[in-house]
């Protein structure tokens, strides 16, 4: 037979799914392991169970058959080209080769062609949650193997599934344990760091902890196209720079379109083919997370990429899930700490008197370093606010500040700057090319200097009148966002600060430059004095000023004048006289006099000059001074009006107020507006309109605060609610500084008050994203007590740390009471055989698997238990051992299932086996998949050579036909059927009875049909031999009641002519005896039809009728013809039959005309009613009749018994014999209930099916 097989060993195909299979395989991590016992437990179950010498749990990878455990074969793994099992990794169903020689793709398999080769294989899938075939369980023997029966494919198929069980356990027990160290890890990697450092911690972290190439934070900006910049990267473990790309085509759109987290275990490039960095990078793998900002809006995505396929998906999920919320926390916290820095920046180079240009040119700058895309300038307008005069343009060419030169402001829409000027709103332009709305020429000076579209802010003053516009520039069409809006009215505020401030120094520059005029011509002082004699000439107005009059006093001298001036000041003077002496530079010092007349301190500013003679000395100091008592008074209140000014510009932005403690009247500038949304002008300006608005659960919190404050505090803090115009709570920041007289007494309390409603929210957002990865946290903690295996940490005194609710049940002691007690404190009885494993685990570090106890607890004593336990060491970051990671779980019950399923397979098996029927399962296809020996037999083929044919090979073609309509019937229907047949055998037709069912997998589904036939052609032959003893009898009994009649109606005839020639001749006596004779033929004659119709019944022929039982009911009553008095009742919803009508007529007719004829009284009463069940029909038939005595309950049925006397019967005795033989002819049954006086009940069961 071998000579046909193919020479050259067949090389097996791939899977369809083969690097989704691999994928599969890998994401259990189970390959290369050491040996563990669960998985031996099995293979060892399997050997037992098939009496078999060889068992492997074979893994199928890229090129190799790697075995987990094995039974009788040494070798750990075959390379996947020699290995049957890479055959069996194709199909999902058990893979089955009595006889390895006798197939083609095997026979010169080298384990086969060897010498004490492989004859025998069987091998079952393990089928993974996903439905991926990792290899085979599978049996090998050197000798052939009849094929597996059902049940113990069935059996084999469990097995298999009970290894995917072990690695599902194996894979949840470590993934636990990776949640946990990954939290941890992340977490406390970036815990120690802030700001950016924050982010590129976290994305390190993040690749670390998952095991990929790549991870990252980008944030998306643009409008069309969309690009996303990456703000922390890492790659293969470094810190990279960051990087900027289009998101059109890639996944990263996806996720953000989505909105959710978006998953790409593997071939993400041949989803995205055109995403230009998936392959210069080499990603197959990609999952990412957009987060969002305060207002809603897509922030950006946190991402991780890999090189080879995703392996710990749900890992990467939650923690992607909840790192992605504290991103966004983190990212907006750390724009408003840059905005208040460059705040602060920007007030103090305001306050430190720079120029406008200046110090707007810093906003600009700072508003790009802020929003990198954008660029900033301001157009500041002229007094009457008809034009631009000027703009601040730092980022452009000076020829955008040339073009916007003079543009006027008006409402006819030249420029945004303009219109945003003229209607004091904020003007958006998205694509300036496109929107036809402005004039060309602005178009095109703003096209020309790259500017495709722009945000126009005006900028007002403290009169709520415009001072200019700041203007946003974009390179590209697009919206502002979010972001760009608050960096917008940042950057007005900023500016309206600066030009004001400014405006107002000028002013006072102004104004001192008038004084100096003043004094110049009305009170200047001049001064000239001989050094060589020390006789000073002053002027009269520096007697005014001294309030010294020399002329009373004698001549002025430099004594004199020195006199005058202030203690304090004398040394300066005398200091700038000596260094404008000896350098012969400018004179020139401000300092106090003490008026002689009156002791007032008169300020004064003095300029002078050595002369020198001709000689080269200084003999003469000439110089001019004049009275700024005024100016410095002046000078003194502009001190403190900037010292309030400063304290109002502490705080971010909002509504500075003055409240004067004296008057009780309260200043209020129009950022009320911006606050509250009322214009300070319309409000009063008193204490109590504010408190009046404060939130009721805060008022008598800040109250409480301000009257409590020490004395002499400069400053006070306090966050509260204010209710805004439209009706609303806006949480405001209050700081407040305190300004004291001399004696400690308040006068005043200046402040700031500023919106924090969105520092607020973020705050609130902070705490529920803590909340909800605190309830993550807590869900995980749910489910490591709530898991179905036990699991504990113990310390190195292996005392117990943690434990959940499992391992405290197994225990029987509870949870609480584990904590800091020992192994041989909670059970003692396992303590001797755990604890040096424990040790073991400690000392060297290395985990212990699949460790299978046994003993006692005292959750059930005196009962032998057995677990599996799992030990794994605990290392801090160090790596020293801080305890052990325990895992059990209890396998008692699998224990003792495992022995049960063996005696039950052995049971089914020697079943099977045993019988003479033929077995045999096929697929949807009509191949046969499983065959008793008897089938085989019957085919005259073995089974081996009969798994995988069809009956087109097997039968004639009509035959095969008739076969496959049938199978068909079944698969398709879905419902059995029962049917003979005949079949060849061996040049001869058997008769067969065969019963077909539909054979479905475990979710229902048809996959073939199973059948089971038995031999009857001896059974049909006794039955052929049978009708023809019956036809032969029935021939006899004919001819017999023939033969028997005709004599007696002879004597019938006889008798009644003799009467009736003799009519007056005989006498009474003799005429009685002649009627007596011919009523004894008649009886004979009946006797004779009777004894005819109990013959022929059961063995007649009829044909199946449907029809309505009331109405065969009403017929039979009709032809009854019962007395008149006789009441026959019949239930009503009596069904509709499908059933031979003739033989069910017979039966309730002598069952009817019995009750009627055996009654005692012609008025009694009948009720017939029936009940339906699923696979019959009984009908009840009760009379009240005289009844029948129990010990003649069972002969009523024998034929010829009658209990009424012969005399005066005129019944046959035949009826109720014939009725059983009726019923029970078509499988049913017959019985009653009666005594005597009380009626008789028949019931009577009729099969539903009479096929």
């Amino acid at each position: 037979m071998t000579e046909s097989l193919s020479s050259q060993p067949v090389a097996p195909k791939l899977p369809a799914n083969e690097p989704e299979r691999l994928a599969a395989l890998h994401r259990y991590q189970i390959l290369d392991t050491p040996a563990e016992a669960a998985f031996d437990r099995i293979v060892a179950l399997t050997a037992r169970l098939f009496k078999i010498p060889t068992v492997l749990i074979s893994l199928v990878d890229e090129s190799r058959a790697w075995f987990k455990s094995s039974i009788g074969f040494d070798a750990p793994e075959v390379s996947r080209d020699d290995t049957i099992c890479s055959f069996a990794v194709l199909t999902d169903e058990p893979l089955i080769v009595p006889d390895t020689r006798l197939d083609e793709r095997f026979v010169c398999n080298p384990f086969v062609q060897c010498e004490a080769g492989m004859r025998f294989y069987a091998g079952a899938p393990p089928i993974d949650r996903d439905g991926f075939n990792l290899g085979t369980l599978c049996m090998l023997d050197s000798i052939p193997h009849d094929p597996l029966t059902a049940e113990q494919q069935a059996t084999l198929i469990d097995l298999a599934a009970m290894v995917v069980d072990e690695l599902e356990l194996r894979l949840a027990a470590q993934q636990i344990a990776r949640v946990d160290a990954a939290l941890v890890e992340i977490t406390q990697g970036v815990a120690r760091v802030t700001g950016e450092a924050f982010f590129d911690e976290l994305v390190r972290h993040f690749a670390k902890v998952l095991g990929t190439d790549y991870a990252y934070i980008g944030l998306v900006e643009g409008h069309e196209p969309k690009m996303m910049r990456t703000i922390a990267t890492c790659a293969r473990g470094k810190i990279v720079e960051n990087l900027e790309y289009r998101l059109q085509d890639t996944p990263c759109w996806e996720a953000i379109e989505q909105q959710k987290i978006c998953c790409y275990p593997r071939n993400i490039r041949a989803q995205f083919p055109n995403a230009a960095l998936l392959k210069p990078l080499a990603v197959e793998s990609y999952i990412a997370i957009p987060f969002y900002g305060s207002t809603g809006n897509v922030m950006g995505l946190l991402g991780v990429m890999d090189g080879k396929p995703l392996e710990q998906v749900q890992l990467a999920e939650s923690l992607l899930t909840i790192f992605a919320t504290r991103i966004a926390t983190e990212l907006e916290r750390q724009q408003h700490e840059l905005m208040l820095v460059e705040q602060t920046r920007l007030l103090e180079a305001v306050s430190t008197g720079r120029s406008i240009d200046e110090c707007l040119s810093a906003l600009c700058r700072s508003v790009a370093k802020l929003s990198p895309s954008t660029r900033a300038c301001v157009l500041l307008s002229e007094d009457r606010r008809s034009k631009f005069p000027r703009s601040i343009t730092p980022d452009f060419p000076p020829s955008l500040s040339q073009g916007f030169k003079d543009t006027p402001i008006n409402e006819l829409e030249i420029g945004t700057c303009g219109t945003a000027v003229y209607y004091g709103q904020p003007i958006n332009c998205s694509d300036i090319a496109t929107d036809d709305e402005w004039s060309p020429s602005w178009r095109d000076l703003c096209i020309a200097h790259g500017i495709r579209a722009c945000h126009s802010a005006p900028i007002m003053g403290i009169d709520n009148l415009p001072l200019g516009s700041l203007m946003l520039c974009f390179s590209e069409a697009r919206l502002p966002t979010d972001w760009e809006y608050k960096l917008a009215e940042f950057g007005t505020k900023i500016a309206s600060i600066a030009i004001e401030r400014l405006r107002s120094i000028e002013n006072l520059c102004e104004s001192e430059e008038r004084l100096n005029l003043a004094l110049t011509a009305a009170d200047l002082a001049t001064w000239d004095a001989d050094l060589s004699t020390g006789q000073i000439i002053w002027s009269g107005d520096l007697v005014r000023i001294l309030g010294h009059d020399p002329a009373a006093d004698g001549a002025a001298t430099v004594e004199m004048y020195l006199s005058r001036v202030h203690p304090d000041d004398r040394a300066a003077v005398t200091q700038a006289w000596e260094i404008a002496q000896r350098d012969r530079s400018l004179y020139d010092l401000e300092h106090r006099f003490v008026r002689a007349d009156t002791g007032a301190v008169v300020w004064v500013a003095a300029t002078g000059r050595f002369l020198d003679n001709l000689a080269g000395a200084g003999m003469r100091f000439v110089g001019v001074m004049f009275d700024i008592t005024e100016r410095k008074q002046i000078a003194a209140n502009l001190e403190q009006s900037n010292a309030r000014f400063e304290a109002a510009m502490l705080a971010v932005r909002g509504m500075v107020f003055e409240w004067n403690l004296q008057t009780q009247i309260i200043y209020r500038s129009e950022g009320l507006y911006d606050l509250l949304g009322f214009r300070a002008e319309a409000v009063p300006p008193t204490n109590e309109w504010w408190t009046e608005r404060v939130h009721p659960d805060d008022l008598a919190r800040v109250q409480s605060e301000f009257q409590t404050a020490p004395a002499g505090i400069a400053r006070f803090e306090s966050e509260y609610r204010v209710r805004h115009a439209a009706g609303h709570w806006v949480y405001v920041s209050d700081r407040s500084y305190f300004q004291y007289d001399a004696d400690g007494t308040l006068l005043k309390v200046i402040g700031f008050n500023t919106d924090i409603s969105k520092r607020k929210r973020a705050e609130e957002e902070l705490r529920q994203s803590q909340a909800l990865a605190q309830l993550q946290l807590s869900e995980i903690a749910a489910i490591y007590q709530t898991a179905p295996i036990g699991l504990a940490i113990l310390d190195r005194d292996l005392r117990y740390e943690r434990i959940n609710q499992r391992l405290a049940e197994i225990n029987g002691i509870p949870t609480e009471d584990h904590i800091g007690r020992t192994i041989r404190e909670i059970a003692p009885d396992l303590a001797d055989l755990a604890e040096p494993l424990f040790q073991q685990v400690l000392t060297t570090g290395a985990p212990l698997q699949d460790l299978e106890l046994s003993g006692e607890t005292r959750a059930l004593p005196g009962v032998c238990r057995t677990w599996i336990e799992n030990c794994f060491p605990l290392k801090d970051e160090t790596g020293q051992i801080m305890g052990i990671n325990v895992v059990v779980q209890e396998i008692t019950d699998r224990k003792r299932a495992e022995a049960e399923l063996a005696r039950v397979n052995g049971i089914l098996t020697a079943t099977i086996d045993g019988t003479s029927d033929v077995i045999f399962v096929k697929d949807l296809q009509g191949r046969y998949v499983i065959a008793n020996s008897t089938a085989a037999e019957w085919l005259n083929v073995s089974v081996a050579d009969l798994i995988g044919r069809d009956d087109t090979s097997l039968f004639p073609p009509e035959i095969a036909l008739d076969i496959a309509h049938l199978d068909r019937q079944v698969m398709d229907t879905g419902e059995s059927i029962v049917y003979e047949e005949e079949i060849p055998k061996q040049g001869s037709l058997r008769s067969l009875l065969s019963a077909k069912y539909p054979w479905r997998d475990p979710h229902g589904q048809i996959v073939g049909v199973i059948g089971i036939s038995r031999d009857i052609t001896d059974r049909k032959r006794a039955e052929a031999e049978l009708a023809e003893r019956n036809k032969e009898l029935d021939s006899f009994v004919h001819t017999v009641s023939h033969d028997l009649k005709a004599p007696l109606r002879a004597i019938s005839n006889l008798s009644q002519w003799i009467e009736d020639d003799l009519e007056n001749q005989l006498p009474p006596e003799n005429q009685q005896q002649l009627q007596l004779l011919r009523t004894r033929v008649k009886r004979m004659e009946s006797m004779i039809d009777s004894l005819l119709l109990y013959a022929r019944a059961g063995r007649q022929e009829a044909q199946l009728e449907t029809f309505d039982l009331a109405e065969l009911l009403s017929e039979i009553i009709d032809s009854l013809a019962p007395p008149e008095g006789f009441k026959i009742e019949i239930q009503p919803s009596l069904p509709t039959l499908t059933t031979k009508r003739v033989f069910l007529s017979q039966v309730f007719a002598n069952l009817i005309s019995n009750a009627i004829k055996h009654h005692n009284s012609v008025t009694g009463h009948l009720d017939i009613s029936a009940i339906e069940y699923p696979n019959y029909h009984e009908f009840i038939v009760c009379d009240d009749g005289p009844g029948i005595a129990p010990e003649h309950h069972e002969r009523v049925f024998d034929i010829f018994l009658t209990l009424k006397g012969k005399e005066n019967n005129n019944n046959t005795g035949v009826g109720l014999a014939i009725v059983k033989k009726i019923v029970e002819a078509e499988a049913g049954t017959i019985r009653l209930e009666s005594s005597l006086g009380r009626g008789t009940t028949f019931y009577v069961t009729w099969p539903k099916s009479h096929q």
